[in-house]
């Protein structure tokens, strides 16, 4: 997944993924400059995510942040929880 947003995503701002061994859970966390990256995001990965689903167990989707209709219909059956902005500061980060 991750050669692909790094091959074909050049607007995908994050795509990471976080182990916590002790509960045998991972983690993904995704930033994207709107919808139509998202989007786009899903189309490039679907394969990709239809074999993880096939193995894994989405226990949570959060959004952060306003996302199309478009967007939200396509992972409506996630079941997602949507948080919107209320207030804060963002700067980039270098790695």
């Amino acid at each position: 997944m991750n050669a692909i947003v790094r091959k074909d995503e050049p607007l995908t701002l994050q795509c990471q993924w976080f182990f916590h061994e002790s509960e045998d859970k991972w983690y993904l966390t995704e930033t994207f400059p709107d919808s139509d990256a998202f989007l786009l995001h899903l189309a490039n990965v679907a394969s990709q995510l239809e074999q993880l689903l096939e193995i894994a167990e989405v226990s949570r989707f959060e959004v952060f942040g306003e996302l199309s209709l478009a967007a939200k219909t396509t992972i409506v059956s996630f079941g997602v929880k949507y948080f919107t902005l209320w207030e804060g500061v963002s700067r980039e980060m270098s790695l």
